[in-house]
């Protein structure tokens, strides 16, 4: 287990893939500060008007709303649509199933016959992707938003320290759920589908639209599309358990699917 963990990090620290996909990501959070910024201003409104441009209270409360925002509040709502999940899936998911494209993983397999061990390094390197995406989105935001000049109010750090702590439970869950497509699909195009499909919520509301009306009751809240969601911006300790434990046990049940998904198919 700790050779593939280390050559699994020596991959992410040398490699371009960790670094391209957080440059694009923050490249994401930076596009959607700049155009807060914009929305917000009351010169660019006036030009706007000025050039013979609509501008209607509508677009005056919007932007007094922005600017009531603190920089958490802008993070959950850029975060809000699936985007932190579609993310992650593509980090963690493309980076697993390229053993597989490679050839790589008949190497590790056939000198290491324990599928577990393969399992529970590829969980620790989720974890290091899921943390870094969600630290790099919290960067970018308080970055951008003071270059820019975009007034944000400040969180304290409790606030951030309890965000960064439940997403990236949450992410390193998804994560374990693009290792078990990874172990199942070992195609690229398939990984970006299930990103997309789970990360954006369609499976999980379909399938609780689905229990809903044949058994009478939605599990969708114990979904991680739902437990993203369920994330808040400023410090809500009676939050923590449930959004923990239920990220932990499905990190752990997408585990031991990993697992046995692996002993019983072709290398």
């Amino acid at each position: 287990m700790l050779d593939i963990l280390r050559m699994d990090l020596r991959r992410l620290a040398r490699g371009k893939h960790l670094f391209v996909y957080l440059a694009v990501i923050a490249g994401v959070m930076a596009l959607v500060i700049f155009a807060l910024r914009l929305v917000s201003d009351s010169e660019t409104l006036a030009a706007m008007a000025a050039q013979g441009g609509e501008v209607t209270a509508e677009d005056e409360a919007e932007a007094l709303s922005i600017l009531a925002m603190s920089h958490l509040d802008v993070l959950v709502e850029t975060l809000a649509n699936g985007f932190f999940l579609v993310a992650v899936g593509f980090g963690t998911g493309l980076f697993i199933v390229a053993d597989f494209t490679s050839g790589y993983a008949k190497n590790i397999f056939s000198i290491s016959g324990h599928r577990w061990r393969y399992v529970a390094a590829k969980a620790v390197s989720c974890l290091v992707i899921s943390a870094l995406s969600i630290l790099t989105l919290m960067a970018t935001t308080l970055l951008f938003a003071r270059v820019l000049g975009l007034p944000l109010k400040a969180d304290p750090l409790v606030d951030w320290l309890q965000y960064a702590a439940l997403q990236s439970l949450v992410g390193w869950a998804f994560g374990m759920l693009m290792l078990l497509c990874a172990v199942l699909a070992r195609k690229d195009g398939w990984m970006v589908g299930a990103a997309f499909l789970f990360g954006t919520g369609a499976i999980p509301m379909a399938v609780g639209w689905l229990c809903n009306t044949l058994l009478g009751f939605t599990p969708i809240s114990y979904s991680l599309f739902w437990l993203e969601l369920a994330c808040p911006p400023h410090f809500t300790p009676a939050s923590i358990p449930f959004i923990g434990l239920v990220s932990l046990a499905w990190v752990a049940i997408y585990g031991v699917l990993a697992t046995l998904a692996l002993q019983h198919s072709d290398i």
